[in-house]
């Protein structure tokens, strides 16, 4: 009988809404129609036993008869609402391969080449059944079958039912015996509209109330395009298997809750942090449903899991919270996920699939024609990394991930990582989760103690012993160099002992600061060294500072005098005593006794509250770095003076040469630009070292300024691989360091050495420790991680400094007891870093300057590092402004600032593109040398704005939504949403208030059509009145609003193709 909704002889069986997964999983499915879908889910399966293929592939079409959900496909109505469509019949799409006549080996070979072919084929959501099945004969008793099917059909579960109805069938003779199943998918969908959704939002949003979600800290991998994902697989012992599940069975906690706190454990130190979220996929089968366990259809839902972990606290004591906490939250699970998300910050680029459903090839019957048994399943996911427990006599746990994000070596070291915290969870549930470390004894070793096996090459306990031992061994040889003049070492150290005289004269005594507060000249290395022979510490203090500044720096380092010049000295404020460096006494002064404990300078840092901050540097790191015969430089060399002496930097620039027997040569006043550099060359340079701006901007600029020079270091911040290939291009026979180190340890604590000839990668690491330095990447925990895992950089060994000069609570968060040796203290640098496979460090950027992006923290360096890699950039920055990622770079020639936005969206997920991309001449800098973020201009969305104004109702509708989400005060009816600033998260917020307004369009329609115009077509409101076509719920149709002539245009177009 025909309801009168259909017409005789309809293709139409049923007409569904879809469940919140379907519409999650249709959205990612259709953004890119070209790419590969990360739906499709692929099987392959042995079938053993004399099979006979018509009856097989009629037990199949029998199977797609009896389950409705099997046969769906998706549609999109006039008010722009996807339904799906259930026809009462479908072909089966059925594909016979012979192998028989193949060895084993090609055989195998052969299948998993068709098996890729219909991983690689996308289906039209349209055009039913969304599952295709390869039958490959391999001889007279041994097939295979490759089941390739869409995620929006069924889940595991469903699998496994589907494949149990199939042998029975099979067995039946191919015609279908029994009664069909007692449920339909329709009824859990009617079900979902029934439950009580504003509890569900209560309860997600206090689980989820203070979380910050967790973005992994995984580095990008340049260069390297989206694929399908990968993965890595382990299969447990039934041994081990067995002690997990009577771990858990004995302490009234599930198999999963352990799964589920060890993934938190393991993510932790991915995510950098102790407040972990991540998804889980939870069954979704409502028990009051009869039947439904024997219902194929997609039933699962993806939930936040949120866990907090308290190193304190024990493993018991957090499974056990953790099982409480998930249990409460179970009536709720039939809450949508984009829903979810709006009630608390649940982002998570991980996910844990827990396959907990009855396998029916798991117990076969002998009594059976065939057997199957699987032999592989492949199923992506949108997410970076997917954890996938497969229960049973042995537990099989596997990590999917994507290629492009994470490291093949990464992968395996997380899922052997997660092995190891379930085995150490359930053989010391009373020991502190902070100590259970996913890391094996030989990782620990490789990256604790092999790595940093750097012995000192100097035995001196401070620089000045150096220097004065090429004072006496070579009394004659050029020290220093300005203005034409030169100095030989014993004059330099007769000058310098004449003013150390002077001091302890004025009443300097050993362990006193000195102010010294002079211009770029030879009179610097000579108070330094005055300074340090008089027991004291120096402080550098630019006169041209603000006088507030100035007052402020000398207070708070409680100098006991004053050295300037005569052009300086009006710069000292009153009440401090100044002392000319001009006036020197008769008779030098002998050395005092310093050693490596002494203090040698205080130099400041911008501190975050708006005041300098005074590190204090112990003797003991400087000629560790500075004496290491490994930079190089020695007798004839000249190393280049110029940066201010107010800046670490210029450390490098006088102590390298002193300490090892060359030559200081200091620049004139002034920016050193290529000329300059050129002619510094002509007089003798052998040796500098440029702050990353610098050297990025002469290597882009006159890479051939340098020649003539034998070593070149730079650092300090983001070195363009860019500028050093153009360096090396114009002078080959450079050697280059790449070098990293803050002012509290004492410059230079690593380097990376490129010679001549070397091949570099796509990213340039700052190399490995430097001469008794330890570096270590650790997690929250303090925990070592293991390589190509970003953590938080500590730093160890000579040269940390003592602390900052009267902040003893911030002396105490950042220089912390050593986590590996004894007795000695490490400083917390706030860098992000993590090791190479050789050994090398690559900085990952800053820690404090994480930002949240909708939800996701977002490391900046991060997307300034995949930006400066893009074709013709030579200097990138990322800052957050506004809530939103803004790009800023310099490039060659007319750089297209979309251009670049769209070869980043290629790479990174769309959180992490930057709304903006400003190309500028130049990047403004500090007068260290760093990039000034704070002198970075605003991007100015508004000037994209077109001039056309809208010339329909829907187009006047449409900017003004437009403007209203971007926050802009008008738009044009031509401009681009994502060119104003849109992203996924905002054009989702003006398809709601668009259907709010009664227009009718999806996230994926303002991807295509971008503008007001655009869209305007899509959203004119249907006529309403007396015309409007009657609704007809029909039991069949019940759960969609529908009329008459909708039903008959779907059926049409249905009936094309079924």
């Amino acid at each position: 009988m025909n309801t009168p909704s259909t017409s005789p002889g309809s293709a139409l069986a049923e007409l569904w809404p879809l469940s919140p997964m379907q519409e999650g999983m249709l959205y990612h499915a259709s953004i890119d129609d070209e790419a590969p879908d990360i739906y499709l889910i692929q099987q392959t399966q042995l079938i053993e036993g004399p099979l006979d293929t018509d009856r097989f592939r009629r037990s199949w079409a029998a199977v797609l008869d009896r389950h409705p959900a099997l046969r769906a496909s998706f549609h999109r109505r006039r008010s722009g609402e996807t339904v799906q469509l259930i026809p009462r019949r479908v072909e089966l799409p059925w594909a016979e391969h012979d192998l028989s006549g193949l060895s084993a080996e090609d055989a195998s070979a052969e299948v998993s080449t068709i098996a890729e072919k219909e991983r690689a084929r996308r289906f039209d959501l349209a055009r039913p059944p969304l599952l295709r099945l390869s039958l490959i004969r391999l001889g007279p008793e041994r097939h295979c079958l490759v089941t390739t099917s869409h995620h929006l059909l069924m889940d595991g579960w469903s699998r496994a039912i589907v494949e149990a109805d199939l042998l029975r069938v099979y067995e039946a003779g191919g015609v279908a015996a029994g009664p069909p199943p007692a449920g339909s998918y329709r009824d859990y969908l009617a079900w979902l509209g029934r439950q009580d959704r504003e509890a569900a939002r209560a309860a997600w949003r206090a689980e989820l109330s203070g979380a910050d979600g967790s973005a992994l800290g995984l580095p990008e991998r340049p260069g390297r395009a989206p694929e399908l994902p990968a993965r890595a697989v382990v299969r447990h012992s039934a041994e081990f298997t067995s002690a997990l599940t009577g771990f858990a069975r004995e302490r009234g906690l599930t198999l999963n809750t352990l799964i589920q706190g060890a993934w938190a454990l393991v993510l932790a130190r991915l995510a950098r942090r102790t407040d972990v979220v991540f998804g889980a996929t939870v069954a979704g089968r409502p028990a009051e449903l009869p039947g439904v366990e024997r219902v194929a259809g997609l039933f699962i839902n993806t939930v936040p899991v949120r866990v907090r972990l308290d190193g304190n606290r024990t493993v018991l004591e957090t499974l056990t919270e953790l099982q409480r906490r998930q249990s409460a939250l179970i009536a709720h699970h039939h809450l949508g996920l984009p829903e979810i998300q709006k009630l608390g910050a649940a982002s998570f680029d991980t996910i844990v699939v827990f396959e907990n459903y009855v396998d029916p090839g798991a117990a076969p019957d002998a009594r059976r024609e065939l057997r199957l048994s699987p032999l592989e399943v492949r199923q992506a996911s949108p997410y970076a990394i997917t954890l996938g427990v497969m229960p049973g006599e042995r537990l099989e746990t596997e990590v999917q991930y994507r290629p492009e994000t994470l490291d093949p070596g990464v992968a395996e070291e997380t899922l052997h990582g997660f092995t190891r915290v379930l085995e150490r969870m359930i053989a010391a549930p009373d020991a502190a989760v902070g100590r259970l470390d996913p890391l094996s004894e030989a990782g620990r070793a490789l990256t604790v103690e092999r790595w940093n096996k750097t012995p000192r090459t100097v035995d001196a306990p401070t620089a000045l012993h150096l220097f004065g031992r090429h004072a006496a061994r070579t009394p004659g040889a050029t020290a220093m160099t300005a203005g034409g003049r030169s100095w030989s070492y014993a004059e330099l150290d007769a000058w310098s002992g004449r003013l150390a005289r002077t001091l302890a004269g004025r009443g300097v005594r050993r362990g006193d600061r000195v102010g010294v507060m002079l211009e770029r000249s030879a009179e610097v290395p000579a108070a330094w060294l005055a300074v340090w022979k008089a027991g004291a510490a120096f402080v550098p203090v630019d006169p041209g500072y603000p006088a507030d500044r100035v007052a402020f720096m000398l207070a708070d380092a409680g100098v006991t005098a004053v050295l300037c010049g005569a052009g300086t000295a009006g710069a000292v404020p009153a009440g401090h005593r100044r002392i000319d460096v001009d006036d020197l006494a008769e008779s030098a002064l002998p050395p005092a006794g310093i050693g490596p404990d002494d203090l040698a300078y205080v130099m400041y840092t911008s501190g975050s509250t708006g005041m300098p901050k005074g590190v204090a540097v112990p003797h003991g790191g400087v000629p560790v770095f500075a004496g290491d015969p490994g930079w190089g430089v020695g007798a004839g060399d000249a190393v280049l003076m110029h940066a201010p002496h107010t800046f670490d930097a210029s450390v490098f620039d006088v102590w390298v040469p002193l300490a090892r027997g060359a030559q200081v040569m200091i620049a004139e006043p002034g920016v050193v630009d290529a000329r300059r550099l050129a002619a510094h060359v002509a007089d003798g340079l052998t040796a500098v070292n440029f702050t990353a701006g610098q050297f990025r901007a002469l290597a882009h600029e006159a890479a051939e300024s340098f020649a003539g020079l034998r070593v070149v270091a730079t650092g300090g911040d983001v070195v363009p691989l860019d500028a050093v290939e153009r360096l090396r291009r114009a002078c080959p026979d450079l050697l280059l360091w790449h070098t990293y180190g803050p002012t509290e340890t004492t410059m230079c604590v690593t380097r990376k050495r490129i010679d001549p000839g070397d091949r570099l990668g796509p990213v340039l690491p700052i190399g490995g420790p430097q001469p008794g330095r330890r570096m270590y990447v650790l997690d929250v925990f303090l925990r070592p991680l293991p390589p190509g895992v970003v953590g938080d950089l500590y730093i160890a060994g000579a040269g940390v400094a003592h602390g900052y000069l009267g902040r003893a609570a911030l002396t105490a968060e950042r220089f912390v007891a050593d986590a590996f040796v004894p007795g000695e203290r490490m400083y917390r640098s706030g860098d992000l870093a993590y090791w190479t496979g050789d050994g090398e460090l690559v900085f990952a950027g800053r820690a404090d300057t994480q930002v949240k992006i909708r939800g996701f923290r977002v490391e900046p360096g991060e997307v300034e590092t995949v930006l400066a890699a893009q074709p013709g950039v030579h200097q990138a920055v990322v800052l957050a402004r506004d809530g939103r990622l803004i790009g800023y770079v310099t490039a060659d020639g007319e750089a297209d600032p979309e251009s670049l936005r769209e070869r980043l969206a290629a790479v990174l997920p769309d959180y992490m593109v930057p709304a903006a991309v400003l190309v500028l001449d130049a990047l403004p800098v500090t007068p260290n040398g760093k990039v000034d973020r704070d002198a970075l201009p605003d991007p100015d969305f508004s000037a994209r704005v077109s001039g056309r104004e809208p010339a329909t109702a829907a187009e006047r509708a449409l900017c003004a939504l437009f403007a209203e989400v971007l926050g802009l005060d008008r738009v044009g009816a031509d401009d681009s949403f994502f060119e104003l600033g849109g992203d996924s998260i905002t054009s989702m917020q003006l398809a709601v208030r668009a259907r709010r307004d009664g227009m009718s369009f999806g996230a994926r329609e303002v991807f295509e059509r971008r503008t007001p115009a655009g869209l305007a077509a899509l959203s004119a409101p249907p006529a309403g009145g007396a015309d409007e076509p009657a609704r007809t719920p029909v039991e069949r149709f019940g759960l969609v609003d529908l009329d008459r002539a909708e039903i008959a245009e779907l059926e049409a177009e249905l009936g094309a193709d079924v």
